[in-house]
């Protein structure tokens, strides 16, 4: 069977249990995400878009129609997730998706 986990799940679950027959990771145009455990902002596969089997998260409300009070809870969830409970911060990463599946692009400035 082949399936698709989150970075949690998968190490938690299957991959630092260190038995084969749980789980094995695969490769995905021909790069392993590794870093089985470790933090996912420094592991270069995955910020420099090497291992690009990603996406975003998206948090949607109308503008227009959303009580004050509750704009403000879901702006301050979005932004503990953006910046604190998130497994990788956008910060860290060196290359961007115009749009989920999208193609990776560079992040940084040219020198």
């Amino acid at each position: 069977m082949v399936g698709y986990l989150g970075t949690g799940d998968a190490d938690a679950n299957l991959l630092n249990a260190g038995n084969p027959n749980l789980g094995i990771e695969l490769s995905y145009n021909g790069t392993t995400l590794g870093n089985v455990g470790g933090d996912y902002n420094t592991v270069t596969a995955l910020t420099e878009g090497k291992f690009s089997y990603w996406g975003y998260e998206h948090m949607y409300y109308n503008a227009s129609t959303i009580a004050a009070g509750t704009q403000t809870v879901a702006d301050g969830i979005a932004n503990q997730l953006k910046t604190t409970d998130a497994v990788v911060r956008l910060t860290s990463m060196q290359v961007k998706r115009d749009t989920d599946g999208a193609p990776v692009k560079n992040n940084y400035a040219a020198p």
